[in-house]
């Protein structure tokens, strides 16, 4: 844990930052999760952390595996969501299990991160994948407390109602960079 006065915390976090620590913990909600490729890991380390796509092309960081095709890519670009790296609130995010199907990841890993990375002042949070056109993105507490928690916490993707299947890809969008020392454990996927 990292030991920071207030004065720092404002600095750094949006400024009813306590009001989402309070929402998170009523959901039980502890972590977030990033999914990609082992092949990937020694690049993160090598750049101390995770960046978003643009970032990774603009400084010609490779990234052998990427989750995301390049029809995602062009989406976030469209939105000017390219810059962020996604977090989801499930280690068993629908899209790894698209990404393994299609071939671009072979040996995923799923990355667990600290839960403030959501109080940070750039952080955005999506209701469900944010390419999607009916997605609902925003930056403020709103925008959190419209994702469905009780669909992430209760049931598997699988095993959802069609109509609730999206919201299994609500997200947390991190401007350009995540630091390593968030990163707080690496697991392999097992099926």
């Amino acid at each position: 844990k990292l030991e920071i006065n207030e004065q720092e915390l404002l600095k750094k976090y949006k400024y009813d930052w306590k009001l989402y620590r309070k929402f998170l913990k009523n959901n039980k909600i502890k972590y977030l999760y990033h999914f990609t490729d082992k092949s990937n890991l020694d690049s993160i380390l090598k750049h101390g952390g995770l960046f978003s796509r643009k970032h990774c092309n603009e400084n010609n960081i490779d990234v052998r595996k990427p989750g995301g095709d390049s029809l995602s890519y062009e989406l976030d670009k469209r939105a000017s969501l390219d810059d962020f790296v996604r977090l989801s609130f499930t280690p068993n995010h629908p899209m790894m299990y698209f990404a393994i199907n299609e071939g671009r990841i072979d040996n995923p890993v799923i990355l667990k991160l600290n839960i403030e990375l959501i109080y940070w002042k750039d952080s955005k949070y999506s209701d469900s994948n944010a390419t999607s056109k009916n997605s609902r993105i925003g930056e403020n507490f709103d925008s959190l407390s419209i994702i469905d928690f009780d669909i992430l916490k209760k049931t598997d993707y699988l095993n959802a109602p069609t109509d609730k299947k999206k919201y299994f890809q609500a997200e947390v969008l991190i401007k350009n960079h995540i630091p390593i020392q968030h990163i707080e454990n690496i697991f392999e996927y097992t099926e």
